[in-house]
């Protein structure tokens, strides 16, 4: 029965809910839609344009917290597309990049900082204006920019080497470089783990004023997103930062006054001191305006000098150009050199005794993509990646930036960080035959997930000029850098001399090339946690010239064995026994995958005198390969060609689509793992006849440019794949007889041909022909996108198939016989299997406690009994696996898990104190709640807890009264009661919430996740003077007897 009181409280209940409340997940409507097709306008190398609505982001903005006085923990969710329009979940937080008055002078222009929601590789700068959202987004494999295009329109982008073409970069001579330190790596390793802020003065030379209509407003906006962008890298690599300590006094309307003369740094630094002070700032910084291209030039070690610090000098035709100019130039004031080696295009301009990158190098203080060919003199290109991929410094750039800012008497001393540095363990000094290739392995121990890269630290003072200087000349010198670096990666901890693509291929490809001389290769291990946790470790390979090449003699053409069949491997031992190798033992393994992993050991510690009978693995494969190497050494070789094995045990090669890193507390959803699956393959095959469908052909354009591009009509079949690992890959369709093949992302939509396109083998000539080169197709492919094949032209077609790692064909029946399942291993000095089945579900708390993982996929007989081989080390599996005594196959790759040790319980609550110092009150028991919790209570009857502040709920749980008589939780009239994070689900059960007070966003609840209301009561609950018990930017269920009183 329901009183008239009670009906009254519930119309003015559900009234609230109709005028105020929105019962949808509002943290998912934060994802911005992507609803427009890419732009094939704009040569990117790749883009995604999509509508954002800037209002509704801007209001959910507005109600981010500070990014540097809360825990990212309490930031706010958002989503943003990849530049292949996929999803990115994102923490924000407001980041002021400027001196409050000067921030607040135009509060329409707002500054942010992102955060992966579930990786924290993802780092950047977001910032809004009147003219839209612009942003930065470094991820483990790419930069992405974020660029408003009007109209809400936006567009995501990841840049094409030809942008930056027009770039040139000067060092100003003119600058005292004494307080310059050498480039030894000297005392100072890693950043010290502490955060230094400098005081930036940034100016806006007359013509960057002009191209923005001289409005303060939007002159001002770029200015921020600047600065924002300065600090999400710096801060990544370094922990360093900057404050925007100048306003509308360096912000100068006619380029007839403004005393700055373009590319001048003298004058910038002349301008910025007038205004500021010498004393007012620590570096000064000037940006100008060009029609085309960019430019920049600045003092080298100037930050902090009073005679030279505002030395600084970018400008660019667009704002994304400027950024890629601004963090380069601001590099050299902060004492980093050029560190590319070559000398063709715009590489004259190299910084001799400081080139350690081959060619163009990849790095920030590189000149990536503009070593390009000249005719007078003539030059081959020596750029060595095809576009900008992800920002990141070289480690010679690391040290000479962090002596610089460490030396005695620098003025900025720095504050102590919370972020801990790695700790790095570094492989032992080795002597190694010339042309071999090699692997090194390092560690490194950090509170963070990690990336890492090996880079070579090698360089001379030799003066050269083109065509001297080429990459593949330092196969024959002693001094020249041999290896080129590439970006950081979670895998990078182990590389191989040359990349592993190359060897399988037979190949060589510029930038990574074996010695022929005898020389030191010094080797330096970088470990980042991108959050601005940064060191490197060292070491250093002898080459011997009198042993070598170590070279596999064994099928070095197409060979064909039976399983069991006993081998005589041969190899050249080629003097690597002699002193100083001294190599006497190697290992023989095997690879079922065409050399991308080595499971199965065939001999292990045999003799290393060139000649071994081995038996072939049980298994059956079209792509087995034959590794033997060195032990207690780094050197190795492969032999040449895939190898067939014929067996009546026949599993196929796949390997995982889902990689991503999971974390959760033990028992937790998330846990249940959704696993899938691809067969490897080497080649797309297949015949293209009549009935077949036909469409035009998607072609690049006129003149071979990256546009979409339509010709005469063709038959055509289309083939969906996955890639395992981000990368480049390239597909050879060959050119007799000739095949359209084009890639594209998501799906081929015959109707409209250029929608997702991203690349085609052909070009556009004219309206009845076209053009091709090799028949082959590339492009940079990203795990976890579904991309689409796309094959024309009547006949048979074979496409080969190269990459960084596999290509995966998904769909169709397992082999007869074979069960696919999942190898749950978790992680130690020894590994040890937990589990093998058929589902990934991970949240037995018993089995599954804390710690690390790792989940493979396992193609198996099935009629194969595994139970012996569980709670057992994972090396009896798999060695059970090489002998055929279990027929199957694991997959290369995994899937990464963490479990925490936090195990959801029910607790109970004991004290009615709202002090978190005593055992088992409410506020105590939230501060160690595990994610799932249900928190009950043991109090006498009408027991209240008074809040003396509010308690912020930031993982999943339950407060549970039932039971108890009367239990209420007061905000005393003073505070709120809940804050609900974003993405946290919270449940409040038969309790009474009463006299809860804020000034804004609800007295009782401001929800920004799920909130379940289930017999609760509010009432009495104010913001400020006004009946408001709750802020609802979530979602909100209301269930039960629940009264909301106003």
């Amino acid at each position: 029965m329901i009183s008239k009181l009670d009906m009254q409280k519930l119309i003015i209940l559900f009234t609230f809910l109709m005028s105020t409340w929105t019962l949808i997940d509002l943290d998912a409507q934060k994802s911005i839609p992507a609803i427009v097709s890419v732009d094939q306008g704009i040569e990117h190398h790749k883009q995604h344009t999509f509508y954002l609505d800037a209002n509704g982001l801007k209001r959910t903005l507005s109600k981010a917290v500070n990014a540097r006085s809360n825990d990212v923990s309490n930031w706010t969710s958002i989503q943003l597309p990849d530049a292949d329009g996929l999803q990115m979940d994102l923490k924000i937080g407001e980041d002021p990049v400027s001196l409050p008055e000067i921030y607040q002078m135009y509060p329409q222009n707002k500054t942010f900082k992102l955060q992966g929601k579930n990786d924290a590789h993802i780092t950047g700068a977001l910032t809004y204006s009147d003219q839209g959202f612009a942003g930065i987004i470094f991820t483990e494999d790419e930069t992405i920019f974020i660029e408003p295009v009007g109209n809400g329109m936006h567009t995501s982008f990841v840049k094409n080497f030809h942008e930056m073409h027009k770039f040139h970069c000067g060092i100003d001579e003119a600058v005292d470089h004494s307080r310059i330190p050498s480039n030894t790596q000297g005392t100072f390793r890693g950043n010290d783990n502490k955060i230094r802020t400098y005081r930036l003065a940034v100016a806006a030379a007359g013509e960057f004023s002009d191209a923005r209509s001289d409005n303060l407003t939007t002159i001002n906006a770029d200015l921020n997103y600047y600065v924002s962008v300065l600090n999400a890298y710096y801060e990544k690599e370094l922990g360093i930062r900057f404050t925007r300590v100048s306003g509308n006094n360096l912000i100068f309307l006619d380029p007839a006054t403004d005393n700055i003369t373009p590319g001048n740094t003298s004058t910038c630094h002349t301008a910025i001191d007038a205004v500021m002070g010498s004393g007012n700032y620590d570096i000064g910084h000037a940006f100008g305006q060009i029609a085309s291209g960019g430019s920049g030039i600045a003092g080298l070690g100037v930050v902090c000098n009073g005679s030279w610090k505002g030395r600084g000098w970018s400008s660019a035709s667009n704002n994304n150009s400027m950024v890629d100019i601004m963090l380069h130039e601001v590099g050299h004031q902060f004492g980093a050199y050029h560190n590319f080696y070559g000398t063709a295009g715009n590489c004259v301009n190299r910084s001799v005794g400081r080139g350690y990158e081959p060619g163009s190098g990849n790095s920030l203080m590189s000149y990536e993509s503009i070593c390009f060919a000249t005719s007078s003199p003539a030059c081959a290109t020596q750029n060595i990646t095809p576009y900008v991929g992800t920002y990141y410094f070289h480690v010679n750039s690391l040290i000479e930036i962090t002596n610089y800012v460490m030396q005695p008497g620098h003025c900025v001393a720095g504050v102590a960080g919370s972020n801990d540095i790695p700790v790095i363990t570094m492989p032992a000094n080795r002597t190694i035959p010339r042309g071999t290739p090699f692997a090194l392995t390092g560690s490194a121990t950090d509170s963070n997930p990690l990336t890492y890269n090996w880079e070579e630290y090698d360089t001379d003072n030799l003066t050269l000029t083109c065509p001297a200087g080429h990459p593949n000349d330092a196969a024959n010198s002693t001094t020249a850098p041999l290896f080129r670096s590439f970006d950081p990666s979670a895998t990078g901890s182990t590389r191989n001399f040359p990349k592993l693509s190359d060897i399988l291929a037979n190949t060589q490809t510029m930038g990574e090339i074996l010695p022929n001389v005898a020389r030191t290769i010094n080797m330096r291990l970088t470990a980042r946690d991108d959050l601005g946790g940064t060191n490197w470790g060292s070491m250093a390979l002898t080459v011997n010239a009198s042993a070598g090449p170590f070279v596999v003699n064994t099928a070095n053409t197409a060979t064909t064995y039976t399983a069991g069949q006993a081998v005589t491997v041969t190899w050249a031992v080629a003097n690597t026994t002699a002193a100083p190798i001294s190599c006497s033992n190697v290992n023989i393994k095997w690879s079922n995958d065409g050399g991308l992993s080595f499971p199965v050991t065939l001999v292990a510690n045999t003799a290393n005198d060139g000649t071994q009978s081995v038996n072939m693995p049980a298994l059956g494969t079209t792509l087995g390969r034959i590794k033997v190497e060195a032990v207690g050494n780094y050197f190795f070789d492969i032999n040449n060609a895939n190898i067939t094995v014929t067996s009546t045990c026949n599993p196929l090669v796949t390997s995982l689509t889902t990689t991503s890193q999971v974390t959760a507390d033990a028992g937790a959803p998330a846990l249940n793992l959704t696993m899938a699956y691809g067969q490897e393959v080497t080649s797309f095959t297949g015949t293209i006849n009549t009935s077949d469908p036909s469409s035009s052909n998607p072609m690049r354009g006129s003149g071979n440019s990256s546009t979409c591009t339509a010709l005469f009509s063709s038959r055509y079949e289309t083939i969906p794949f996955t890639v395992s690992q981000t990368g480049n890959y390239s597909f050879g369709a060959g050119v007799s007889p000739f095949y359209f093949t084009s890639l594209f992302s998501s799906a081929f939509n015959s109707g409209s041909i250029c929608t997702n396109w991203i690349n085609a083998n052909s070009y556009f000539f004219n309206s009845g022909s076209y053009g091709y080169s090799d028949g082959s197709v590339s492009a940079t492919l990203t795990q976890g996108q579904a991309y689409v094949m796309r094959v024309a032209q009547n006949g048979t077609y074979n496409i080969s198939i190269s990459g960084a790692g596999s290509v995966l064909v998904s769909g169709g029946s397992l082999p007869s016989g074979f069960a696919y399942k999942y190898v749950i291993v978790k992680d130690g000095t020894t590994p040890t299997v937990k589990a093998i089945e058929t589902t990934a579900n991970m949240t037995n708390t018993t089995t599954y406690t804390s710690g690390t993982y790792k989940v493979y996929g396992f193609m198996v007989g099935s009629a194969v009994s595994l139970s012996a081989y569980i709670d057992q080390p994972l090396t009896n599996l798999t060695t059970a696996i090489g002998n055929g005594t279990v027929c199957g196959l694991m997959t290369n790759n995994f899937r990464p898990v963490t479990i925490t040790g936090c195990v959801p319980t029910t607790k109970f609550v004991t004290s009615t104190s709202s002090s978190p110092s005593i055992n088992g009150s409410l506020s105590n028991i939230l501060a160690g709640a595990c994610l799932g919790d249900t928190i009950k209570f043991s109090l006498p009857a009408n027991s209240t807890i008074t809040f003396t502040s509010q308690m912020t709920i930031a993982s999943d749980l339950v407060i549970d009264g039932t039971g108890m008589t009367n239990l209420t939780l007061s905000g005393n009239n003073a505070v709120r009661l809940f804050e609900v994070n974003a993405g946290v689900t919270f449940g409040v059960k038969n309790i009474k919430l009463i006299n809860g007070s804020s000034s804004t966003n609800g007295g009782a609840i401001w929800n920004k996740g799920t909130l379940i209301l289930n017999g609760a009561t509010l009432d009495g609950n104010k913001q400020g003077a006004a009946n408001k018990a709750l802020t609802n930017d979530g979602s909100i269920s209301i269930l039960g007897n629940t009264m909301i009183m106003m």
